[in-house]
């Protein structure tokens, strides 16, 4: 792997190579969390059932937590996958798994903080929110590779993007738009299946929101990928950055 600062689209080109080389790792994280998904869906259709509405709002809501933090297991997985290839290593799923879980305090707890921060931004007329949301999105990769705590991993990110902030944003934007047509492509199809079937209210919303679970679990690694990729690009860029020597350090640390 060329450990060399990459432009816009070679950004862009090794996320999709990368994710093809090893698409059957990255799918399995994909497919845990459609299923997770799947089984609270049915979960809280059950509740519903049994105990109407009221019921289903405190089932929903574990659910909910449920499948957020099984996410936010998987997304850090994922972070340690890409991180691993840049070495050109192979891990099992289990193993990214376990190291996803074994950060996910620290990323929930960054992921808080982060929803605050950009609320407050935007309610401080907009511009702060938007400037905050981009200056800190990398938080998840300095989380898992650096082991930071909650705020510090909020304010490393705010540091590697100083400077490049503009350029975060253009990749941003790109990755965004190009999952979000593929995303649309297969998604549609799907909605409309759902409308043809005449379904309930409920039954409905449940249906339209494991389609996009689907297709968002789908091209989650996609966007794992290209913010790692910026990441350690952006480290490069601003420390004169031993990528190799990096990506050794963190897989020695997560072996220890």
């Amino acid at each position: 792997m060329n450990f060399q600062p990459r432009s816009l689209g070679e950004i862009l080109d090794s996320t999709f190579s990368m994710y093809k080389a090893q698409f059957n790792v990255y799918m399995k994280i994909s497919l845990l969390q459609v299923l997770v998904f799947t089984v609270g869906a049915l979960i809280v259709a059950g509740g519903y059932s049994a105990m109407g509405e009221s019921g289903v709002v405190v089932i929903g809501a574990i659910i909910f937590i449920a499948v957020v933090m099984v996410n936010i297991g998987a997304v850090t997985g994922i972070v340690h996958i890409a991180s691993e290839q840049l070495s050109d290593r192979h891990i099992e799923v289990k193993d990214a798994l376990l190291f996803g879980f074994r950060k996910i305090a620290v990323q929930v707890a960054s992921t808080i903080l982060y929803g605050i921060a950009i609320t407050l931004g935007f309610i401080l007329f907009i511009l702060p929110g938007i400037y905050l949301a981009n200056a800190f999105i990398l938080f998840i990769q300095v989380n898992a590779l650096e082991s930071t705590g909650p705020w510090a991993g909020l304010k490393r990110s705010r540091e590697l993007s100083k400077g490049s902030w503009w350029r975060i944003a253009a990749i941003i934007f790109l990755m965004s738009l190009l999952v979000g047509i593929m995303s649309l492509i297969i998604q549609l199809p799907l909605n409309l299946l759902t409308q043809v079937l005449s379904l309930d209210v409920f039954s409905k919303m449940i249906a339209d929101n494991l389609v996009a679970t689907i297709t968002g679990s789908l091209f989650m690694p996609v966007t794992g990928i290209s913010y790692t990729l910026l990441y350690y690009d952006l480290r490069v860029r601003k420390e004169n950055f031993d990528l190799h020597s990096a990506v050794e350090a963190v897989t020695d640390t997560t072996n220890l």
